[in-house]
């Protein structure tokens, strides 16, 4: 009597089918956990954006709303009042983008403060943390200071600009594929009222 045959499966094609139910379950899971997160990285991939290329060291405390639109004039500029949530203004304006000074870049955020310009963010995308890192360092060179351990979740590192301005960046990648990073800037009023944006 003939042996009856028994098909078993690839080790390799169990192993596989298991890393693709495990990543489902992650990425469902991060759906649920992070919703804007997933939303704001759908629409940065999806859509058609402008490039946004200026230096931090031009901007100026004194630019109105009006200024800011002067200075990029054409690009899709949205102001909204940003009393509620407070922080860095009671005004911002988003710009929703591809790129900045050549690196990739998914917004940039300029948070008015009584009419004038006070906190500008631009937010990097998680894969382009070192190249937006990289961009940074070759525009404004060595930071003039960095912080040795996290503060809130957090590790920046800083360059004193000349006008009495900071710059900021979180030097570590996040752990979390959805999460992007981001370059701060201060104006020179805004460091002022905070004592100083860097340690004397």
């Amino acid at each position: 009597m003939a042996k009856e045959s028994r098909k078993t499966t690839h080790p390799a094609v169990a192993g596989l089918a298991i890393a693709l139910v495990v990543a489902v379950v992650g990425l469902v899971a991060l759906s649920m956990f992070f919703p804007i997160q997933v939303r704001e990285n759908r629409l940065y991939l999806t859509e058609k954006r402008p490039g946004l290329d200026f230096r931090f060291d031009a901007l100026s405390q004194n630019w109105s709303e009006a200024d800011l639109r002067k200075q990029f004039e054409g690009k899709p500029i949205k102001c909204y009042s940003n009393q509620q949530t407070g922080g860095l203004g009671d005004k911002v304006c988003n710009v929703d983008i591809a790129s900045h000074n050549g690196a990739r870049a998914m917004g940039a955020a300029f948070f008015f403060d009584q009419g004038r310009l006070d906190n500008v963010r631009v937010s990097v995308p998680w894969w382009a943390h070192d190249q937006m890192l990289q961009t940074t360092l070759r525009l404004y060179g060595t930071p003039s200071a960095a912080q040795p351990r996290r503060i809130g979740g957090l590790r920046l590192v800083g360059w004193k600009l000349p006008d009495g301005s900071g710059l900021f960046y979180n030097i570590d990648r996040h752990v979390n594929p959805l999460m992007w990073s981001a370059v701060y800037w201060r104006s020179g009023r805004a460091c002022a009222s905070d004592s100083g944006c860097f340690e004397k």
